[in-house]
């Protein structure tokens, strides 16, 4: 017997709010993709929007929160992305310090 999977519902595109990323052709950018899509891939997330609108491409920015935890924070601790320089919102500053211990502990895309 096969199953036919439902379409998704809500489905939205989203730009995570504070963080910047390498492309895909750059250095842990392939690590960086591979990290959010295993995070957030068939699992259930909740997307805050609040009123942070959308980015020049239409993508909702907001921030992720899965198993408990934003999405920003666990790629800062891994290493696979970096504050960005628009971040203004009161998170921010404790996210630059956790960028700060991943490059201090040489992780993901600070081992060099």
């Amino acid at each position: 017997m096969s199953k036919t999977l439902s379409p998704v519902k809500n489905r939205v595109t989203v730009r995570l709010y504070g963080m910047d990323f390498p492309d895909l052709g750059q250095p842990c950018g392939r690590e960086a993709a591979d990290f959010v899509r295993s995070a957030v891939l068939h699992k259930n997330v909740e997307v805050m929007a609040f009123p942070l609108g959308k980015d020049k491409s239409g993508r909702t920015v907001a921030t992720v929160v899965t198993a408990g935890r934003p999405l920003q924070e666990l790629l800062l601790k891994a290493g696979l992305a970096w504050v960005s320089p628009a971040c203004k919102r009161p998170e921010c500053a404790g996210w630059k310090g956790m960028e700060k211990e991943a490059r201090a502990a040489k992780a993901g895309r600070w081992k060099e």
